[in-house]
């Protein structure tokens, strides 16, 4: 029996085979479309490259110095441009302009570019601010007498359980005696002389009124000055013992009326009220005067009694 071939047909499906994977590699190599480029973004440099002409033409001709008024116009241009970006551009074009004139040995042209390059850095004028109108001062002292106002009248709304009933007849007198402190301290203040003397020292009564008139918040501790004595220092207890030598055993004097008595110690001066005050009742309580009893009048006026 002969033999079959079946070559023929297996030839063929090569073929087919082989036709197939040409097709697929030429369809797999052929080139992707390339991607478009982005377009560059074109500034409008006419205004600024047009006032650096202008700036340029106007330089001295030997020198380069370009004239202020030529270069305000180009700072103008210059800070108008709308981006970063855009205004690189323009120093680009400065510095071709100047690698022109170097090129062409303008030395006189190279230097007015390097001098309007040089102007952009400058800070542009400011801009006059308008005088402010003059403050009212109305607004603020109406505040400040309606505080004190409104501060007396909260605190005597509610006056403390102990309080004698006659307390407000007591204040007179009290406002008397911090009122002449506060005049020898803004006299003491007003004095230009040299060597002075000490500050007179302030009670707390002169002390809290000159804070509230200040628009200060009060306090009881603060001192009434800081300004460093220079004079010669006086003892206040020798003026209080001198102002009671001559007065009968259990004579009282007011802390006003020992103010005045003129003292060997103080001469023609006279110590404050509240240093009077302070040495009769210190804030510890503890007296150090010999023969007086400090206290106060049947008036409640402050003072002392002589032993």
């Amino acid at each position: 029996m002969a033999r079959r071939d079946s070559k023929p047909e297996a030839t063929e499906a090569e073929s087919t085979v082989e036709t197939d994977v040409v097709e697929a590699t030429e369809a797999d190599t052929t080139e992707a479309p390339a991607k478009e480029a982005k377009a560059e973004v074109v500034f409008d440099l006419s205004d600024f490259k047009s006032a650096v002409t202008t700036a340029i033409s106007e330089a001295d001709a030997s020198t380069g110095t370009v004239p202020e008024a030529s270069l305000a116009p180009v700072q103008a241009a210059y800070r108008d441009l709308p981006s970063v970006k855009a205004k690189n551009k323009a120093k680009e074009f400065l510095g071709e302009g100047m690698r022109e004139a170097m090129g062409n040995n303008d030395i006189a042209t190279a230097r007015a570019f390097v001098a309007v390059q040089d102007s952009l850095t400058a800070k542009a004028p400011s801009t006059p601010k308008e005088p402010k109108a003059p403050v009212d001062p109305t607004e603020g002292f109406v505040a400040k007498v309606a505080g004190a106002q409104l501060g007396y009248a909260l605190v005597t709304a509610d006056v403390p359980d102990g309080v004698a009933s006659d307390w407000s007849e007591k204040v007179a007198p009290v406002i008397a005696d911090a009122q002449s402190e506060i005049s020898a301290f803004r006299a003491w203040e007003a004095n230009e002389a040299e060597g002075k003397g000490e500050a007179p020292s302030l009670g707390y009564v002169a002390r809290t009124a000159l804070r509230v008139a200040s628009g200060k918040v009060p306090g009881a501790k603060a001192s009434g000055t800081n300004t460093p004595f220079t004079g010669t220092r006086r003892d206040v207890g020798a003026h209080i013992e001198s102002a009671f030598a001559d007065q009968p055993s259990g004579a009282f004097l007011t802390v006003a009326e020992i103010r005045t008595h003129k003292s060997a110690e103080y001469g023609d001066d006279a110590p404050s009220a509240g240093a009077i005050s302070a040495r009769l009742f210190p804030a510890s309580g503890k007296v150090s005067l010999n023969g007086v009893t400090p206290g106060q009048n049947e008036k409640g006026v402050r003072g002392a009694t002589k032993d």
